[in-house]
């Protein structure tokens, strides 16, 4: 929230000269995802929005009626842009390079080269990107769900949610059926 009016301390010349400078980047260069992250990257980190604003999401929601999300995912691409760099290719659009951003950045390189030549002469898309980080998460644990007790007036009934588990009220129906044989045996 823009906090105009308060008693704020005024950013000093050189960094209001900085705020002004990478402003114009982020207006002039919309397209180019590298430059405006970088330096969004900069007023955040070195909070050059503290002049006007509280916080740098309020910041950029004012000045560009950019939300925080959108903001941060430039940023992270661009970092992704400067791992990829010394590669001598980075992705074109921040949707490419967006699957990397939570890898770790050799694995990023690694993707990325893998993510070209499955491409081979097709032209690249975030697609392919996708699958090849894709490969590179580790694998979450399946955990099978806990089994259920529910006392009942005849006895107890244990769901124990299996490979077959169809959900808790058949289960139930089921129990409750084998229980009312076994009491009638």
């Amino acid at each position: 929230m823009a906090i105009f009016g308060s008693k704020r301390p005024a950013l000093d010349p050189r960094d209001q000269a900085d705020l002004d400078r990478l402003a114009a980047i982020v207006e002039r260069h919309v397209a180019d995802y590298r430059a405006v992250g970088t330096a969004l990257r900069e007023i955040r980190d070195r909070k050059l929005y503290r002049a006007t604003h509280e916080t740098f999401d309020d910041f950029a929601r004012d000045r560009w009626q950019m939300e925080r999300s959108h903001a941060y995912r430039l940023i992270d691409a661009a970092e992704v842009a400067r791992n990829l760099s010394p590669s001598g290719d980075v992705p074109k659009t921040e949707n490419q390079a967006r699957p990397l951003t939570s890898l770790k950045p050799a694995e990023q390189l690694a993707a990325w080269s893998e993510a070209k030549t499955a491409a081979g002469n097709e032209p690249l898309t975030a697609k392919h990107v996708q699958a090849a980080a894709d490969k590179r998460r580790p694998r979450k644990k399946y955990r099978r769900p806990k089994s259920i007790r529910i006392k009942v007036p005849s006895g107890i009934v244990i769901i124990e949610p299996g490979k077959a588990f169809a959900g808790a009220d058949i289960a139930l129906g089921e129990a409750i059926a084998k229980l009312t044989t076994a009491k009638a045996a």
